[in-house]
């Protein structure tokens, strides 16, 4: 008897930590950049009722001495990628793309290393958690105050871009790469057309040019289908 609860207490544990297991190589080499000091840019949004985190974003970015790190994170993407629902590589693995997703929860690990001629790349990483479960806030949606939730079903990115006018004439502007990668997580981890055109606008971006980095994430999509 004792040795059957035994097993079935080793099978729950198994179920409940495979989830998190998943980029746990990612996860531990993460822990052990931040013990040592570098800086780590962390935001976390909640639910204002039940305080629960809908959304974590964390990001860093770092000198990887003789490429230590550099290289430890390309493994660790490489061999973690086999649990990732989606895996996009490019720059002979030097940037890097997971999407894992466990329900409605869903994680995003972005990797970036940049060759230096001192043998020193800079590495550029940042992650995206998700948790569909839990209500995003729309309290200070800018796009709702301008439209309301109805005119953002109709009209579409397209028609919230138009009716935005010269909104954007302040903005001191974003690079089309920070942009598209904004465009992807969004879609990615389930978050609203209209949240992401409020995060893109509260950020700088210029409405020309979201619409020009959204045809193209759309024409890179369709090029991945067909």
């Amino acid at each position: 008897m004792k040795a059957k609860n035994l097993i079935l207490t080793m099978v729950a544990a198994l179920i409940t930590c495979s989830p998190v297991m998943a980029q746990s190589r990612i996860d531990k080499i993460v822990d052990e950049i931040e013990q040592k000091g570098v800086d780590v840019s962390k935001v976390v949004k909640r639910d204002p009722k039940t305080k629960k985190p809908y959304s974590i974003t964390k990001s860093l970015t770092f000198y990887s001495k003789d490429g230590n790190y550099a290289n430890r994170l390309k493994e660790a993407f490489r061999k973690d990628a086999e649990d990732a629902e989606q895996e996009s590589v490019s720059n002979k693995g030097n940037n890097y793309r997971l999407i894992f997703v466990d329900g409605k929860k869903r994680s995003i690990y972005s990797l970036n290393i940049q060759e230096r001629q001192d043998k020193n790349p800079r590495v550029s990483l940042k992650i995206v958690m998700r948790d569909g479960d839990v209500k995003e806030n729309d309290d200070y949606d800018i796009i709702n105050s301008f439209f309301g939730t109805g005119a953002i079903e109709l009209n579409g990115i397209d028609g919230l871009l138009d009716g935005l006018g010269n909104w954007d004439k302040y903005g001191r502007g974003m690079s089309d790469e920070e942009i598209e990668e904004i465009i992807l997580n969004g879609i990615q981890t389930g978050i609203s057309q209209a949240k992401i055109v409020t995060e893109l606008l509260q950020k700088g971006a210029k409405i020309d040019q979201i619409r020009k980095i959204r045809k193209k994430v759309e024409e890179k999509a369709k090029q991945q289908k067909g």
